[in-house]
């Protein structure tokens, strides 16, 4: 879970929900939307190392959190 304090993402959330679902009634279209979600989650997660954008945004973070300890006196809807 990578969730604060225990509690899963969204995504996570709802694959776990297909899947319970899924276990309880084991049709077709339990299995169906299993699979979708978890085809999703799979690609978004390639998409993302593919195109290293957790690297950017711990960039963009960074960025910000340089211009504010330059400027101590910049507001906060400035950054």
């Amino acid at each position: 879970m990578s969730g604060s304090g225990g509690m899963m993402s969204v995504p996570e959330l709802l694959q776990q929900m297909a899947l319970w679902n899924w276990l309880n009634c084991e049709d077709e279209d339990s299995k169906q939307l299993l699979k979708a979600v978890t085809g999703v989650r799979v690609a978004h997660s390639l998409y993302r190392r593919l195109t290293q954008q957790d690297t950017i945004d711990l960039y963009k973070v960074m960025r910000k959190a340089v211009r504010l300890k330059g400027n101590g006196r910049m507001g906060t809807g400035r950054v």
